[in-house]
């Protein structure tokens, strides 16, 4: 599958939860979380022939755009996740290599926000998906992502009841417990929709 297809399901899913991402983020934050992020994915779709190139050029690009056009913490902590992707793969024809600029773009994501699991999160969805791939280097990608989207799923629920110690959320103490991280949502979205073009 053409790289730029798989991009542009990303963005689609986003837009399809736009409100959804607004209104957790309305909860914990400042309430454009999901506005934001399409931002910075409807840049990234209008150049597919940047985003057909090698994986390695694919998400330098998409890293460059998102912390360029998205505001608040998610340009910077998206883009340095894919940034460190690019910087970490190479052919990427081994699910070995994959599990490798994974694990870079999440050393990345934690320095940068001085964060890890158990802080409510995009961490906290991002990691319990790499690990299936960590246990499942052998299956193919079609199976893999449909369970890395569901412990991303699972992770990003799990938010909910976490005591959030991180970002803007970080300043409502207890009255962060009971609602979702919205960058944790957003991860889990986009590996359903990576899930979903690759069925």
């Amino acid at each position: 599958m053409e790289q730029a297809k798989i991009w542009q399901a990303i963005t689609e899913k986003l837009i399809a939860n736009k409100e959804l991402l607004n209104d957790l983020d309305q909860a914990i934050g400042d309430g454009d979380h999901g506005t934001n992020l399409i931002r910075g994915f409807n840049e990234v779709i209008k150049d597919p022939v940047k985003l057909n190139g090698t994986w390695q050029a694919s998400f330098n690009f998409v890293a460059m755009t998102l912390m360029s056009k998205v505001g608040g913490s998610s340009g910077p902590l998206f883009g340095i996740f894919f940034l460190n992707m690019s910087k970490a793969i190479k052919t990427a024809s081994t699910q070995q290599e994959w599990l490798d600029a994974y694990l870079a773009g999440i050393k990345a994501v934690k320095t940068l926000g001085k964060s890890d699991v158990g802080e409510g999160t995009m961490l906290d969805a991002l990691i319990p998906a790499v690990k299936i791939l960590e246990s499942n280097l052998n299956l193919n990608n079609k199976d893999l992502y449909k369970q890395m989207a569901l412990a991303a799923q699972e992770g990003a629920e799990a938010t909910i009841t976490m005591l959030k110690t991180k970002g803007r959320a970080s300043y409502l103490k207890e009255r962060s417990v009971n609602h979702m991280d919205p960058g944790a949502k957003s991860v889990s979205l986009i590996f359903e929709a990576v899930s979903e073009a690759l069925q």
